[in-house]
């Protein structure tokens, strides 16, 4: 399951589906807090079936409080939380369309600038689920399997980076996003770029 951001898009552009109908997405529709719930319902029709949500930090706290539902429930869904302390895909299309010195509003922090994150895997931990924290890619194969064969809810919160482009890449093509005039060599060129678009 994905749900939106950097998360949905690099698992549509880098991971293969071998098996069809086994990957459940918001799609372009881009739904924040979609994939965790989602994956519930999936778990519910398929119980012999290992099922994942894959999701970004900023998606998971829209809807955390449905871990309680998994332990309530005893709904083994495996939740992987790629954690940047903010929304970096907001922030990666900002600095594409507009430049660096136009970000803001996307990054969690404290009040003297510093990166802020609960810690979500003991957060996970507390509501009763299996938990993991990571931050090597080393670990990712362990600890996804860990959580499959706990046969319980389980969480991964993966430490993953903050910059640009490793936060998930450069966006691609031309993206209709309304460039300010002030900004005027991007303005040129998105002016330029939406006087080509045409419909088929």
């Amino acid at each position: 399951m994905t749900s939106s951001g950097n998360s949905q898009a690099q698992i549509f552009q880098e991971y293969c589906f071998k098996i069809p109908g086994t990957h459940v997405t918001t799609g372009g529709f881009s739904s924040m807090g979609f994939a965790m719930n989602a994956a519930i319902g999936i778990k519910l029709a398929r119980p012999g079936t290992p099922v994942m949500a894959v999701i970004g930090d900023g998606d998971f706290m829209m809807c955390m409080q449905e871990m309680a539902t998994m332990v309530q429930y005893n709904i083994p869904v495996v939740t992987v939380v790629l954690n940047n302390m903010g929304w970096m895909a907001i922030k990666d299309l900002q600095i594409d369309a507009y430049g660096e010195e136009y970000v803001f509003g996307n990054d969690f922090t404290t009040p003297d600038g510093r990166p802020y994150s609960p810690d979500f895997s003991k957060v996970a931990e507390n509501f009763g689920l299996f938990s993991k924290k990571i931050s090597s890619i080393d670990e990712i194969e362990n600890a996804v399997h860990e959580c499959i064969i706990s046969n319980r809810p389980a969480l991964i919160e993966v430490m993953v980076s903050r910059k640009y482009p490793y936060t998930g890449g450069e966006a691609t093509g031309w993206w209709d996003v309304p460039v300010p005039e002030y900004i005027k060599n991007k303005y040129q060129a998105f002016t330029k770029a939406r006087d080509n678009e045409y419909l088929r």
